[in-house]
């Protein structure tokens, strides 16, 4: 039963999921298989996923009896999926909360801790995305088309496995670098607020020159708020980055961002928004435009505390 819910809590809204790693951003499941698992295990919630799935049109079998299972299986006229609002995995270190149990309606957050050395991990200790409706606004990019490369020990040359294209930070033009001993550490997770904090200077080299790094992500109200407070031992810049699916507009403190959301960011922090392209079939197909946008938000810092909404 965990097994089958673990599918319907990593689910954002319809054939959208949590994509941290390689996971994909676009997935239709079996639904059919996942109504009878439901059933077997006396799980109503993934019942309902299953059925929602189906309605999406899936029809995937994998084996041959597994398909005429399926074609037994009657969709349903009507689907309510109702998801969990707050939701966290100790073991994984990921959390994710939502404004609505209906999962097409209102705020979504997800951030993840653990390790650089994870299967088919990037660098992305800390990571966080934000959705609205369903809809992406605040993204992973994801895993490209798998190359040689991917599984290779040039992996982390490929840009989307970097840490500097997630919704992370360079400290003084340095990233996070893989491995088992880059990390996150003291995972605090709230469970009346379902937010989460977690030391995660760790997963950055000691070039970085990182004394303490502490991330909060917290959703309250339909607003996503994002605090990072870091202590450095000299004086660096400090360069955080947001991924956008769409051209973000800068309007004084404030950024226009999909879904009609906006960024508010401390006023000692200077933006700049860059257009790149990806230069990768998969994830062109992932966000539909062969080129992403990656939000800077720069101070010259030796210490402080930082603070960007979305609402």
């Amino acid at each position: 039963r965990a097994i089958g819910e673990y599918e319907v809590k990593f689910n954002i809204a319809g054939d959208r999921f949590i994509n941290f790693a390689d996971c994909a951003a676009r997935f239709i499941a079996d639904g059919a298989r996942l109504v009878r698992f439901g059933e077997r295990t006396g799980s109503e919630i993934l019942v309902s996923f299953g059925e929602s799935q189906m309605a999406l049109g899936s029809s995937r079998g994998g084996l041959s009896y597994r398909g005429l299972r399926n074609l037994l299986t009657p969709t349903p006229e009507k689907t309510t999926p109702k998801a969990a609002t707050k939701i966290w995995f100790p073991d994984l270190k990921v959390m994710a909360a939502r404004e609505s149990s209906d999962p097409a309606h209102g705020m979504f957050v997800a951030m993840k801790g653990g390790n650089n050395n994870e299967s088919h991990n990037h660098n992305d200790i800390g990571n966080i995305i934000v959705y609205h409706d369903g809809n992406p606004v605040l993204i992973d990019s994801g895993v490209g088309t798998y190359t040689k490369q991917t599984f290779s020990s040039r992996r982390y040359e490929l840009w989307f496995m970097q840490s500097s294209y997630h919704n992370l930070p360079d400290i003084g033009g340095v990233a996070e670098r893989n491995g088992g001993a880059f990390r996150s550490s003291d995972e605090v997770y709230d469970e009346a607020t379902g937010g989460v904090k977690m030391e995660i200077g760790h997963a950055y080299p000691a070039e970085a020159g990182i004394l303490s790094y502490t991330r909060e992500t917290v959703l309250t109200s339909g607003v996503v708020t994002m605090t990072d407070t870091l202590f450095l031992t000299e004086e660096k810049e400090i360069d955080f980055h947001y991924m956008s699916p769409v051209k973000p507009t800068l309007e004084g403190n404030t950024i226009a961002l999909a879904e009609g959301r906006t960024m508010t960011f401390d006023p000692r922090l200077t933006p700049e928004i860059e257009e790149f392209e990806v230069k990768d079939g998969g994830i062109e197909r992932n966000w539909k435009s062969p080129v992403l946008w990656r939000i800077h938000l720069r101070i010259k810092a030796k210490e402080g505390s930082y603070t960007v909404t979305v609402k």
